[in-house]
Formats: C-alpha cells, structure tokens, sequence
C-alpha cells in the first residue's frame, strides 16, 4: 500500500512547493523540525511546529493580522484523515 500524499510545502520567505512525502506524523515532524500541530482550516489542514513563538511569520491566516509562524505544510482535510 502506498502512503504518500501531496502537500505544498511553504518555507519562511520562499514560494511554496509541492512535495511528495509520507503521510505520516512522523515525516512532518522531520520536515518541520520539531514536533507538530495541526490547524484546521476551512477545507485545509496547516500543518507547523508546535513551538514556533521566536520563529519569523510565514502567512497571515485573516484581515486582522493573525500568523502562521516557521515552515509549514498545508494539505487538504481528506488527506490527513488517516492518523488523524
């Protein structure tokens, strides 16, 4: 059985990717350095660090200036459901 899934990778200050990868936690947490949290979004799921206070701002989530800071990947809903 094949586990991998696309995602769109999108490091700090660089044009996001598309990736092939495990679709493990795992494999994010290799990617993103460090353990992970997940945060649901409409019909996506971001995916980053879990401490990322002292990290630079990645992408604003809303008009009122709410940030994603590090790396991040963002996969659709569907896709994550597996160890979710």
């Amino acid at each position: 059985m094949n586990n991998t899934i696309v995602i769109i990778y999108k490091e700090v200050g660089k044009e996001p990717i598309f990736r092939k990868v495990e679709n493990s936690i795992k494999s994010f947490e290799t990617i993103l350095g460090g353990e992970i949290e997940i945060i649901p979004y409409e019909d996506i799921v971001i995916i980053c660090r879990k401490n990322r206070d002292s990290l630079k701002a990645n992408i604003y989530i809303n008009n009122i200036g709410f940030s994603i800071r590090g790396n991040i990947i963002l996969v659709k809903k569907l896709m994550t459901s597996s160890f979710l």
